[in-house]
């Protein structure tokens, strides 16, 4: 259940969701051509889902895409030539390097116990350790940027680590197969880190605890695209 803060957060969302996207899809209405966003299934960005489900999106001409992952996001969105994207400042920085016009228009939260670091063993028994420590995460997201500050506050850094890139359902359906014995690490998120909880693995740090990287979620969109709503 959301906090009153986080239910104050998701309402300003919804509130500036409602005044911007109607003049961001502006630019696309003499042309018929829908505006096309990709966003990643992360709980932060509910406004937009509700948006999509209420029926919303469809009157403004907009066309709103869902994908598992962060870095499945990013490549659409590159590939397809789509006009904006969720994510993180990680995927922000990320294509800003290609297009530095991008500009943030709507930031909807800030992640308070979202982004987690999860485990099969104790954080004690993870740094006594002298095994080859596995690590599933997205790669090229802001999950490896989660994974080297906890390291770096839990003294792990010499540890040997193997990385294992796969998006949040995959690593789920491997690991509700079989949960390995070796030590392993999960980066995930909400909602994935419920479901990986009820498998048998432990939190050991997030955004609200444990974790001092400030991680923010928003919709991107290139400078140019925003200005048209003015023409």
């Amino acid at each position: 259940m959301f906090k009153s803060t986080e239910k104050l957060t998701t309402a300003l969302t919804i509130f500036l969701f409602i005044i911007i996207m109607p003049s961001l899809s502006a630019c696309t209405a003499q042309k018929e051509t829908p505006l096309k966003i990709i966003a990643n299934s992360w709980v932060g960005y509910s406004p937009l889902f509700y948006a999509k489900e209420s029926g919303w999106l469809e009157p403004l001409n907009i066309q709103l895409s869902t994908v598992i992952s962060l870095g499945e996001s990013l490549s659409i969105y590159e590939s397809a030539e789509l006009n904006a994207f969720t994510g993180t400042q990680y995927e922000f920085n990320y294509i800003q390097q290609k297009d530095p016009s991008l500009i943030p228009i709507i930031l909807f939260d800030r992640s308070n116990g979202g982004d987690v670091v999860m485990a099969n063993q104790s954080l004690q028994a993870l740094q006594d350790t002298i095994q080859t420590i596995d690590v599933y995460l997205e790669m090229h997201s802001v999950n490896q940027l989660i994974f080297k500050d906890f390291i770096q506050l839990n003294h792990l850094t010499h540890k040997k680590f193997n990385y294992i890139n796969k998006n949040q359902l995959k690593v789920y359906t491997q690991l509700s197969v079989s949960l390995p014995r070796h030590p392993t690490i999960v980066v995930s998120y909400s909602p994935y880190q419920q479901k990986l909880a009820a498998l048998g693995l432990q939190e050991l740090a997030s955004t609200r605890d444990g974790i001092s990287l400030l991680v923010i979620d928003a919709l991107f969109t290139p400078k140019e695209t925003f200005l048209k709503v003015s023409v």
